[in-house]
């Protein structure tokens, strides 16, 4: 019950993520790849405006083809794994004590596994579809479940970017707009 509930936060967080990052796009069509601290002090976290969302989010709804869709989850996924292989890296050269290394050993390793014990509750939503006369099983995969699953995942590499981008300093990362502009652009 609590890793459902978790998901359902995440998936309400990235929606309202995308739609503001949509809204952001649709007044602002000069996007950097700098990233942008979000004037947060009076509540004492941090928030940082995403540009590879609202590019992925028009991608998405001006898509009209079951496989250009399904191919554009597949490069958000690789897009923010790319993303989170590269800061990690510079994270883990910040790391110089034993305990710094093992929390970050412990960091990756949930990581890599986190996904793997979220895809049957993630699966059990997509796949609610006892209602399908022609789908007797509710487990039977459809058409671009796989890549729905990939772009969940990229999403919770998103996070795990948008979690560690403030411990860097501005000089040391970029979110890669170009790219993700060329690559949309295929």
């Amino acid at each position: 019950m609590k890793v459902k509930f978790l998901i359902i936060i995440n998936l309400i967080l990235f929606s309202i993520i995308i739609f503001m990052g949509v809204h952001m796009y649709g007044e602002n069509k000069e996007v950097s790849g700098e990233w942008k601290r979000i004037n947060t002090v009076e509540q004492g976290y941090n928030c940082l405006e995403n540009p590879i969302d609202p590019l992925f989010a028009q991608a998405l709804s001006n898509s009209h083809v079951m496989i250009e869709y399904c191919q554009i989850q597949q490069l958000y996924y690789e897009t923010w794994i790319a993303q989170y292989n590269d800061i990690m890296k510079k994270i883990r050269k910040k790391c110089i004590y034993d305990e710094d290394i093992a929390n970050y050993n412990l960091f990756i390793n949930e990581m890599e596994n986190g996904f793997d014990k979220l895809q049957p509750l993630i699966l059990n939503e997509i796949l609610d579809n006892y209602n399908m006369p022609e789908s007797p099983e509710k487990d039977s995969w459809g058409n671009g479940t796989q890549e729905t699953l990939l772009m969940y995942c990229g999403t919770m590499y998103r996070n795990a970017c948008m979690f560690f981008i403030p411990f860097l300093e501005k000089s040391d990362y970029s979110f890669p707009v170009n790219e993700v502009k060329e690559s949309l652009s295929k």
